[in-house]
This record gives structure tokens, sequence and C-alpha cells, in this order.
């Protein structure tokens, strides 16, 4: 399994190494700011992956965001330009027949590029993401984070159990606790693509 970790170092993004806590042989590629020919590294791997791809950490439609820059680059530019570790340009690379996308709108990518797998839609990660997106009610910060927690460990259980994607989202419902407001809104944007 190859795990592609874009690293912001947030707590957002710390919570993420749930994902593959106590999976062995697990290769994580993490990515963080100052990381020295990233794209590059993620390039090779993600091209020689077979088995078990995970994309993880802060992304958009477009692809997981590129953190290996931030620490030299201009950040104005990077907003208005962001770069990527994994967009359009690299994807039909991928060979993996379990794909995990694990960022914000990674399902509207897997979509435009064509990719199969499990997938989250925008995932509400702190406070001031669920105001963005207008999701009602007022979970705290420790709730969000506790409920992305429990998530990672679920798919945790998911890959290695090597359980059919086709299952996940059933098999993640029935573990939700639904009456958070969060839990709703991220779960009720999960997909599958076959």
């Amino acid at each position: 399994m190859t795990i592609v970790f874009s690293n912001t170092g947030d707590v957002d993004t710390r919570v993420l190494a749930a994902l593959w806590e106590g999976i062995p042989d697990a290769r994580v590629l993490d990515v963080r700011p100052g990381t020295p020919d990233a794209r590059r590294a993620v390039d090779a791997a993600i091209a020689e992956e077979e088995d078990a791809l995970v994309l993880c950490g802060h992304g958009s439609p477009q692809g997981l965001f590129d953190p290996s820059v931030m620490a030299r680059a201009d950040l104005a530019a990077i907003a208005r330009n962001p770069p990527y570790l994994v967009d359009a340009t690299n994807a039909p690379s991928i060979r993996a027949r379990r794909v995990v996308g694990v960022w914000c709108y990674a399902a509207a990518f897997a979509e435009s590029a064509g990719l199969r797998g499990f997938f989250t839609g925008m995932f509400v990660s702190n406070p001031m993401e669920a105001a963005f997106v207008g999701c009602p009610g007022r979970d705290s910060a420790e709730t969000i984070t506790e409920q992305e927690v429990l998530f990672c460990r679920r798919v945790n259980e998911l890959l290695r159990a090597d359980v059919p994607m086709e299952d996940w989202i059933p098999r993640l419902n029935a573990q939700a606790d639904r009456s958070i407001a969060v839990v709703r809104y991220n779960y009720d944007r999960l997909r599958t693509r076959s």
C-alpha cells in the first residue's frame, strides 16, 4: 500500500495518519512544506502501486494539493494557481486496484479524472469549514476532530480487511453517529466509483 500524504502540519491533516496506522508495509510519502522533489516522488509512487493507493490531505476538485512548495513560494500566487501532487496530468498513471481519496472534493476530482475507488466529497474537518458550507449545528472543534479520527480508523479497518469498496458506504453509515451535523454532512458526500 502506498499513501500520498499532503501534510500541511495542521490538526486537520495530522489525524489522517489513522488511515494507515498499523497497516504493515505501508509506504507513506509524507509531503510537507519544503519537501524536495515531491511531485517526482509522487509520480513514481502512483505509477508503481498496483494494490492500494491512499491519497489524503488538503485539496480541491482539481486534485490533491502539493504543500512542498509552500515554504519557498509566494502564498498569494499559490492561492491563485495552487500546485498539486495528484491532478489530471498524473491521474492517468494510477494503476492501483483500490484507490482511496480523502480530501475536500476528492469525489469531484475522481469523477473528472475517471478514477475508480472510494472518495470523500467536501469533508468538513474544522469549525471554519463547517461555517463555510453552512453545516447546521454548532459542533465543537473537538467533536469534529474526534469524528474525523473515527472516520479514518473505520476506513483503515475496511482497507485491512480488503472489504469490497461497494460495501464501504453502507458499512461506514452503519457506524456513523448521524445525530452529529458534521457527520451527516460528511457521510452524505461519500462516493464509490466502479
